[in-house]
């Protein structure tokens, strides 16, 4: 009996690696089936962002309707007799190569006229617009601004895709911008870093501050009216900031106080005081 349970263990073991091969396989197979059977819709905005003029991008491009065409790339309305008929078909009447050629002429007479200068906005050097696009002051939608740095950093492969010769200096150029900018732009996002670490700092030595002001007073049986009027004075003396509010409800306190950074400047805690009161 030993005998036979050690041949049906060692049977199992030899039998194992091709019984988890065949699983696998019958899995691997399932799901390609599965997406024949049920493909992902391509989305045109990723797929533009990888490669431009790639097969995915181009059927993603005829996947969009004709509006959103115009606004991604700002181009002409189609007649309104063929738009009707071609909206009813779910597709639009453009191509990639035409609307692709129209930005290229655009940005290649915005050049022309500018030179180097009119690159600026696209790459955005200065950092201007991520500046805006943070206090929501200008529309985050995807468009234009995002449509034309992607055809200009893959300027080369857009221009052999459309049979056309590209300008040298503005290739040049484009480099040039585009490399500032990253260079702006990795500065800019490493002074944020230190901004909020030096928020987040800032925060804890303020914290500690309340909480061994706010406890002292509490367990000293101090008034709950002094209590605040302490605190909001002598948070203002030690500190740059000052208290917008503060209440106690049901015992704790709830405190929001200035010192934040842009975006929320506000920042607020709950102390909950280490001592029970005796009474008011």
């Amino acid at each position: 009996m030993k005998k036979l349970l050690n041949d049906i263990i060692k049977f199992l073991k030899w039998l194992y690696p091709y019984i988890t091969r065949s699983i696998k396989f019958i899995i691997e197979k399932s799901a390609n089936v599965l997406r024949n059977l049920f493909p992902k819709k391509l989305d045109f905005k990723e797929e533009f962002a990888k490669d431009p003029v790639s097969k995915e991008s181009e059927e993603a491009f005829s996947l969009l309707s004709n509006d959103q065409v115009e606004n991604y790339f700002c181009y002409e309305k189609s007649h309104w007799a063929i738009a009707i008929f071609l909206d009813h078909k779910n597709r639009n009447s453009f191509t990639l190569k035409e609307v692709l050629n129209s930005l290229i002429d655009r940005v290649e007479e915005n050049y022309r006229e500018r030179g180097e200068n009119s690159l600026d906005s696209y790459f955005d050097v200065n950092g201007h617009l991520e500046e805006l696009r943070e206090k929501r002051l200008i529309y985050l939608g995807f468009g234009w601004d995002n449509i034309v740095p992607i055809v200009l950093v893959n300027l080369e492969s857009v221009c052999l895709y459309l049979n056309r010769k590209p300008i040298p200096e503005l290739l040049e150029d484009v480099a040039t911008v585009k490399t500032a900018s990253d260079i702006n732009r990795k500065k800019r996002l490493e002074i944020k870093a230190q901004r909020a670490k030096e928020v987040k700092e800032d925060y804890e030595e303020k914290r500690e501050y309340l909480i061994r002001l706010v406890n002292e007073l509490e367990s000293n049986g101090t008034d709950r009216q002094k209590i605040k009027e302490i605190v909001v004075q002598n948070f203002s003396e030690d500190f740059t900031n000052s208290i917008k509010s503060m209440v106690r409800i049901d015992g704790e306190w709830a405190i929001k106080f200035y010192g934040g950074d842009s975006v929320n400047p506000v920042q607020e805690m709950v102390i909950k005081p280490t001592r029970e009161r005796t009474g008011e």
